[in-house]
């Protein structure tokens, strides 16, 4: 096995950077419908793949799993000649392993679209993963453990183990030499291979069984190795059938179960906690499923005929061979006669994995269960397994407001039931929330009944739907005008926003004045919002009766006043409260209805400037059409300073901060000292400054003549806004798909072509010290000239996409003025300068 550093730097010798554009270029020469189905895989990843970049990529796996096998075999040729036929195999494959995220061993072979959403993020990882490397499968065997992560396609480890297992089942050459690769990796006897993950999957989800007894004996000679154990059960799960069956069958044969990693194991499988105190009963779990896994009919009859646990491992067993079956038996173990049984089988469904829509309606039907404990269970597994509010029905709805008027209204904790251990909390607030989040159209009224019952979430909910409704009338004001007093500051502030728009009456002005002998400011200035919309004689009522009240009270009654119009009546109260023995905090609200205004009072300047001394707003302009802020000699600058850096790759650095010190290659420092974000109490005492300076000045001082354009502060100033712009490779995975819309609009000020930069880092980092060092005011200049066209080049789109309306959640898809400001290079240089030299702006 190589040494790390040897094998990243003959990996990185050896990658195609421009593997990407090839790619491309083959997929454009398939068919349209094809293309249609690969280019969402050659897109950069989004973190969580959302939105737009996840329908895509949904749309393609559907169209991959209806492809035959000559036109899924193109399409993976186009992404990856020399995986082609491996990674068509493995996406026909991986329909029948386990579909979920978890570490559970639940298959679906006869619905392809459960495993399509995990196949399709898995092969986008492959192919970004693979992509930079031209070689055969059984070169990835070797150097599997040392591949890189493309931040630009995947955002974690890929595991190409099950990719090996295809290739291997596949025969031919190919997948004989990846067989014995991965042997001679796991013994060392490899050159460049090594042990790991990818060896115990790949060899695991073939179907040859030499690759099987070759784990079983890595398994059964692991002594003290709990590690290799753990790797090998975690792994066993998702290995072929036979293979997993194999594993269980040793473990029992070999009394196996005695270590920490096999009950892990056993855990994962059953989606129950087994603990070492346990073991007998572990033990008896795994022996059932033992012979369930065999019998698949006995399995069967178990789940219907057997205890708690026969229903429970029975469905387990037949789940891991194929989950619909399962799925069928427990809804008819739910009607069976024994609570603990159908508690078992309400278990299992909660363990599944199965998307909300296949367990919904089984979950309908629990709820209605005579038992309190196994209904209370269906409502929590509802919750568990992410009901959408959109996706429910009326059936769903009357299900849990039967449920809420079974439940007592105190929570209190029924006895354990089914195969759990705990007791089960019968809780109506739960289930009261459930149905406000689902109540869709409904009347609100129903609620109220159960209004004891909710907690402060469910509560505010409430308020919010009848601040939406528009009419608000009957029992549900008097409740809104409760809630406005509410023990929670959430839930006051949601029923005072209910009431946005109301006027109240004399009645609930008497149920709330009680409320203002409370400190809370949020509710003393909800209240007195709400008072303040009173006539103008009920008002000045309530103020009266506050003002013959507490302390707190009195405060309320001059602060109420001070909010009212100052007609002669209100002035008149005001006066009378002052004579009465106002403290100095009443005076200064009443001082506000009985003196003359205060000038400045509204003055918004603070007497700084006048409105009339401020610059009028106007558009900017586009400039001259076609503009740009480069010349050829930012290009060419980009080019040679990224030639110098990779000549200087393996130079050792020195890099020193407040912390520490540490040695790092060249090519490998993630971090370089920045001339814009330079400390001044403390960098004078460090070597801050840019790093190889006698290389890199060296070079800039003797430029040759392509290489220089007006002066040095634009040559400096040009190439590093080029080098922002057009390097294909600059943000994060995560936020890349946000930011990509704002390059492509800037990218034409600068120029119209990408780069390709071995150390785009290095570059950057050099030229900001360089324009640091020959800043002057035509920097500033341009930086401002460059600015403005900048913000003229915005499309009217995206202005009219900030008058949308959209979810709080969703506002990141509209908002897009803040990617604008930070990827704009003009306006963070003019920003950084401002700091860096202030004297350019004077």
């Amino acid at each position: 096995m190589l040494a790390w550093e040897e094998a990243g730097a003959r990996l990185s010798a050896v990658a195609d950077q421009h593997w990407l554009r090839s790619a491309r270029q083959r997929v454009g020469r398939l068919e349209s419908e094809l293309q249609s189905l690969a280019e969402p895989l050659l897109e950069p990843r989004t973190w969580s793949l959302h939105g737009e970049q996840q329908r895509k990529l949904s749309e393609a796996a559907t169209g991959l799993d209806e492809l035959g096998g000559e036109q899924l075999r193109s399409v993976m040729d186009a992404l990856h000649p020399q995986l082609g036929p491996s990674l068509a195999a493995w996406w026909k494959a991986a329909v029948s392993q386990p579909f979920g995220w978890g570490p559970g061993a639940f298959r679906a072979p006869s619905d392809p679209a459960l495993t399509r959403d995990r196949r399709i993020r898995d092969l986008k990882d492959l192919v970004g993963t693979a992509g930079p490397h031209a070689e055969p499968l059984e070169w990835f065997a070797a150097w599997a453990p040392y591949l890189s992560v493309p931040d630009r396609f995947v955002v974690e480890p890929v595991d190409i183990g099950p990719l090996l297992a295809a290739g291997i089942d596949a025969g031919g050459p190919v997948g004989e030499a990846t067989f014995r690769t991965l042997i001679d990796s796991a013994t060392g006897e490899h050159p460049i291979g090594g042990m790991g993950s990818h060896v115990i999957v790949g060899l695991l989800r073939s179907s040859r069984t030499g690759g099987w007894e070759f784990i079983e004996s890595m398994l059964l000679t692991a002594q003290r190795q709990e590690g290799l154990r753990q790797s090998i059960l975690e792994a066993a799960g998702g290995a072929h059938p036979d293979a997993f069956t194999r594993i269980i069958d040793l473990i029992s044969s070999e009394d196996l179960i005695r270590f920490a990693a096999t009950i892990s194991a056993v855990s994962a499988w059953l989606g129950f906690p087994e603990h070492a105190e346990r073991l007998d009963d572990a033990e008896r779990r795994l022996r059932l499923l033992q012979a369930y896994r065999t019998d698949r009919g006995l399995a069967a009859r178990q789940v219907i005929e057997g205890e708690a646990w026969d229903t429970y491992v029975g469905l387990c067993a037949t789940a891991q061979h194929d989950v619909l079956p399962a799925l069928d038996l427990a809804r008819e173990a739910l009607r069976l006669a024994d609570r603990d049984n159908r508690a078992a089988a309400l278990r299992f469904l909660v363990y599944s994995g199965l998307p909300i829509e296949y367990l919904l309606p089984s979950f309908v039907a629990a709820m209605a269960d005579p038992d309190l404990g196994v209904a209370s269970m269906a409502h929590r597994a509802l919750v568990w397994n992410g009901y959408r509010p959109e996706a429910s029905d009326g059936e769903l709805y009357g299900a849990l407001d039967d449920l809420a008027r079974r439940l007592p209204e105190k929570t209190r904790r029924a006895e354990p039931v089914g195969i759990d251990p705990d007791p089960v909390p019968l809780d109506r607030g739960a289930v009261v929330a459930t149905m406000t989040a689902v109540l869709g159209d409904r009347p609100l009224e129903p609620l109220l009944a159960h209004l004891p019952s909710m907690d402060p979430a469910t509560r505010g909910a409430l308020a919010r739907k009848a601040g939406e409704r528009g009419k608000l009338d009957g029992d549900l004001r008097r409740a809104v005008v409760k809630l406005v007093g509410d023990r929670s500051s959430m839930v006051r502030k949601c029923a005072v926003e209910a009431m946005e728009g109301l006027q109240v009456d004399a009645a609930e002005a008497l149920e709330l004045e009680p409320l203002l002998t409370r400190r809370a400011g949020d509710l003393r200035r909800g209240v007195i919002g709400l008072l303040g919309r009173l006539p103008v004689s009920d008002a000045l009522d309530s103020s009266r009766r506050l003002w013959n009240g507490s302390e707190l009270q009195r405060d309320a009654a001059c602060e109420l006043l001070s909010t009212l119009d100052r007609r002669p009546a209100v002035v008149a109260t005001a006066q009378g409260f002052l004579a009465d023995g106002a403290s100095e905090t009443q005076q200064a609200f009443l001082a506000l209805v009985v003196g003359e205004k205060q000038s400045g009072v509204d003055d918004r300047t603070l007497g700084l400037f006048t409105p009339d001394e401020m610059t009028a707003p106007h558009p900017p302009h586009t400039g001259p059409e076609g503009r740009r802020f480069s010349d050829p000699a930012a290009f060419r600058i980009l080019g040679e300073l990224d030639d110098l850096a990779e000549s200087h790759r393996n130079t050792v650095l020195e890099l020193v901060t407040w912390q520490d010190s540490t040695e790092v290659l060249l090519a490998d420092a993630t971090w370089l000292p920045g001339a814009f974000h330079r400390n001044r109490a403390w960098a004078g005492e460090l070597d801050w400054g840019m790093v190889l300076p006698e290389v890199f000045r060296g070079w800039w001082d003797n430029r040759p003549a392509d290489c220089r354009g007006e002066s040095e502060a634009l040559d400096a100033l040009r190439a590093l806004v080029v080098s922002q712009l057009c390097v294909d490779h600059e943000d994060p995975s995560f936020i890349r798909g946000r930011r990509s819309p704002v390059r492509e609009l800037l990218r034409p000020l600068v120029g119209p072509d990408l780069l390709q930069l071995r150390h785009p880092g290095v570059v950057r980092h050099v030229l900001e010290w360089l324009l640091v060092e020959a800043a002057d005011q035509s920097v500033i200049d341009e930086c401002m000239d460059a600015t403005e066209v900048a913000l003229a080049s915005i499309p009217g789109t995206w202005l009219q996409r900030l008058t949308e309306s959209v979810d709080e959640g969703r506002r990141y898809e509209v908002e897009w003025r803040g990617g604008f400001v930070q990827l704009c290079p003009w306006i963070t240089l003019t920003q950084n300068l401002l700091i860096g030299k202030p004297s350019l702006m004077t």
